[in-house]
């Protein structure tokens, strides 16, 4: 029987190229946080992606960079998210963890009907119809909610009350997680919170008011979070950083542009509604560092006392996130 030419080659192309074996597949644990900004790795891993970089990644949930950076240093993750600032500290006080991949960074969207025109997906401060709070004076001497002080929301909100000629020093500031700034606004407990999204959303949708859109008043596009791991490790698995990165970048790229996926996917991982998903402005996922952004980080940490020595941004941020 004669086999032809064309699919002798066919033959040849399939069985010469195998698939990678489960010996070759490397795995990895990366500390996330149960939000919705981890949903390009959620689809990264959905689609096989990581797999076709060779990885076996396991996304494990975690409360925050508190936990996430201990947990890298001391090897029970490979790679976790945290915040630039938590980032920026740990190394300049001698951790060496490197950005490997930004992730987030301040998105907005424009809206004729918001206020200054534009929405934001990463943070806004949010008060009562009947507060009585209009303007940053009318903060002073009130009750204000961030997740942490001395950290990115906090640095943002000082610095907006700050250039519109309030105080503040003169606000009580409180600690509150995001999702319990809900119960806390509307309980009034506090007078403001400094919320994100979804929060922003579900207070809005409560018939709470958008004050500001901190972060977009800061400096719009801001990198904000991004994941990490120590120098030493990353160079001695370059192939397996690069390949979570490669793979990250291609679930970032693809949220951006497919947002009704987007919407989809975030109803299956979080407890945000399809119809709350519609309503709320998504910030930006991108794999690439912004300079300007740690620089203005930088400053600020130096600012409030937090920074002596600012760490090398070369040191900083590994090739894969430039």
């Amino acid at each position: 029987m004669k086999i032809n030419k064309m699919l002798l080659v066919l033959l040849f192309v399939v069985f010469a190229v195998p698939a990678v074996s489960a010996a070759e597949i490397k795995k990895i644990k990366v500390g996330i946080l149960p939000t919705s900004s981890m949903l390009p790795l959620f689809l990264a891993d959905e689609k096989g992606w990581y797999k076709e970089a060779g990885l076996e990644v396991e996304l494990t949930k975690m409360r925050g960079g508190a936990t996430i950076l201990p947990a890298i240093a001391g090897d029970s993750i490979q790679i976790g998210y945290s915040n630039v600032i938590s980032i920026i500290l740990a190394r300049s006080r001698g951790l060496d963890f490197q950005i490997i991949c930004n992730h987030v960074n301040e998105g907005y969207e424009k809206k004729a009907d918001e206020v200054g025109g534009y929405a934001t997906s990463s943070s806004g401060i949010v008060v009562l119809k009947d507060s009585g709070i209009k303007n940053p004076k009318d903060l002073e001497g009130k009750k204000v909610a961030v997740n942490a002080i001395k950290n990115i929301d906090w640095m943002a909100v000082w610095e907006w009350l700050e250039k519109n000629g309030a105080d503040p020093k003169n606000v009580t500031w409180v600690e509150v997680g995001f999702p319990k700034m809900i119960p806390a606004l509307m309980g009034k407990k506090v007078d403001a919170v400094e919320a994100t999204e979804p929060f922003k959303t579900i207070l809005r949708s409560k018939g709470a008011l958008l004050l500001v859109n901190t972060l977009h008043e800061l400096r719009p596009g801001l990198t904000l979070a991004g994941f990490v791991a120590k120098e030493g490790w990353i160079n001695e698995n370059p192939g397996i950083a690069e390949g979570f990165v490669s793979a990250t970048a291609r679930g970032q790229k693809y949220l951006n542009t497919h947002p009704e996926e987007r919407n989809q996917l975030v109803t299956k991982y979080t407890k945000v509604s399809l119809e709350l998903a519609k309503k709320m402005t998504w910030h930006n996922w991108q794999s690439k560092v912004d300079l300007d952004s740690m620089n203005l980080w930088i400053d600020l940490c130096k600012k409030h006392g937090l920074l002596d020595k600012a760490p090398s941004l070369n040191e900083l941020i590994s090739r894969t996130a430039r």
